[in-house]
Formats: structure tokens, C-alpha cells, sequence
């Protein structure tokens, strides 16, 4: 279940409105997040994100420069430049900016 109902918030938030999951409604439960664990602003994998919508765009263009050239037209060809793009960006995000192991790096390895 994800529907989702606002109802006013305790006292103490002022009366802001906020959303409510139905299950927490139904268990009666209301859950706050702890102060320690709030969801990042940014995910670290933002670089990848950026890298697919730009091919996606990049595909979309084409689709659209070149359709009229080749002579195809219609929903499908769109539909098939965005499945491109969603592919071959999340490829190239991930061969671009791969993430660092965290470990040392390769001459300090040798040198000690």
C-alpha cells in the first residue's frame, strides 16, 4: 500500500501538514527519524544520474534531427532512444566516474 493521506503534524511542528503512509495509519505507528540517519541530499551516485539524462537527451535529439531523414516516425522510435540513452548512460556514467575503493593508492602500495 503507498497511498498516502496529510494529516496536521503534533503541536510541536507548528501545525504543519505532512504525508502518512495508510499502513502507519492502520498500526497506529508514527515513525520519526532519528538524528543520526537522514537521508542524503545529494546520493553518491549523482555523477552517474546526470551522465544518463544528458544521453537521454543526447538520443532524444537524434530521434528527432534524424527521424524525418530516415524516414521513421511514430511512438517506438522515441520509446527506443530513451531505453538507449537510459543504457548506455548508466554504462558510461559508470565507466566515467567509477567509485573509489577508499583504499591507498597504487605507489603507496609499492613503496611500503
Amino acid at each position: 500500500m503507498r497511498e498516502f493521506r496529510a494529516e496536521p503534524a503534533a503541536a510541536a511542528d507548528g501545525g504543519a501538514w505532512q504525508f502518512v503512509s495508510v499502513q502507519r495509519l492502520i498500526s497506529g505507528r508514527r515513525a520519526r527519524a532519528k538524528k543520526g540517519h537522514r537521508m542524503k541530499m545529494y546520493p553518491d551516485d549523482w555523477r552517474t544520474r546526470v551522465t544518463t539524462a544528458v544521453v537521454i537527451a543526447a538520443c532524444l535529439i537524434a530521434v528527432k534531427l534524424l527521424g524525418p531523414m530516415v524516414g521513421i516516425d511514430g511512438f517506438w522510435p522515441w520509446m527506443l532512444a530513451v531505453i538507449v540513452g537510459i543504457v548506455l548512460g548508466a554504462l558510461v556514467g559508470r565507466l566515467l566516474f567509477r567509485p573509489s575503493s577508499g583504499g591507498p593508492l597504487e605507489d603507496k602500495k609499492r613503496s611500503s
